[in-house]
């Protein structure tokens, strides 16, 4: 794994928060322990993970706000889902949700601090986390 695939997703699941630095070093480091965590126990490491979500995230329709987004596009929390869980089997996906749980739903809820509930549920009935819509709509 090269330092670049470590930064992007500690980027995707930490926050751009413009509050003090203390917490935002504490997200940066939420987002990394998610990283290596993922990197480490899922079958394809972080870059199966990685590869996962960046193709979800190439299918995306723009959207300016949730409603549109969800709208635009129907199958995106069931795409995105199959990146965390593997559905035939309900074990880990190529992102290592289970094995991660407790280092991956912090990170993302770090990345939420920073939105203004544009979409507070988004994925949230089929991952069992909320995904960050700015962190979708940032990628997008």
């Amino acid at each position: 794994m090269n330092l670049r695939q470590i930064g992007s997703l500690a980027s995707l699941l930490s926050v751009d928060n413009q509050g003090n630095n203390s917490e935002m070093e504490a997200c940066a480091n939420k987002g990394a322990d998610a990283t290596c965590c993922i990197h480490s126990e899922a079958s394809s490491g972080f870059g199966g993970c990685y590869t996962c979500i960046a193709t979800v995230m190439e299918s995306i329709v723009e959207a300016e706000d949730c409603d549109s987004f969800k709208a635009n596009n129907p199958t995106f929390c069931s795409t995105l889902t199959e990146c965390f869980v593997d559905l035939e089997t309900v074990t880990d996906g190529k992102c290592a949700y289970f094995s991660c749980k407790d280092k991956i739903e912090p990170a993302l809820e770090c990345a939420h601090k920073e939105e203004a509930n544009e979409c507070p549920d988004l994925c949230k009935e089929e991952l069992g986390f909320a995904f960050p819509m700015k962190t979708v709509l940032t990628i997008a």
